[in-house]
């Protein structure tokens, strides 16, 4: 067995979603991870659904032809970016206080599979 060489990339390869302001960002390890969901990302968006309860967020690819599809938007570095500025006003979800980067889990819903984050104050972790 050969040995492989391990170059650093800033930690590229965590499937991370994060909340941050007016939005969702998608790590360049999610996209790595999932590129078989995500697929062409010029005809893919992001379909986003609420758990008021749980205060999940799920996550659906879709295409963008789709009416409750957001095109997601590509991140220089790598990634992509779902604009949800309206989404987080709607059900009320503070962005200063829930502000964090999370890991998803896959979830089958009547919707399909969809990708789950569940959000968590920054007290609340701590």
């Amino acid at each position: 067995m050969a040995f492989e060489a391990f170059i650093p990339t800033g930690g590229r390869y965590t499937p991370s979603v994060s909340l941050s302001r007016g939005g969702f960002g998608l790590s360049a390890g999610f996209q790595r991870k999932y590129e078989s969901e995500i697929g062409d990302i010029m005809q893919k968006g992001a379909q986003l659904f609420y758990d008021i309860e749980r205060k999940a967020v799920g996550f659906r690819f879709a295409p963008v032809s789709l009416e409750s599809t957001i095109k997601l938007k590509k991140i220089e570095n790598g990634g992509y970016y779902i604009p949800a500025k309206e989404f987080l006003i709607k059900y009320d979800i503070d962005r200063e206080v829930l502000e964090s980067r999370y890991l998803p889990k896959e979830e089958l819903t009547p919707e399909g599979k969809i990708f789950v984050i569940e959000l968590k104050s920054l007290a609340a972790v701590k």
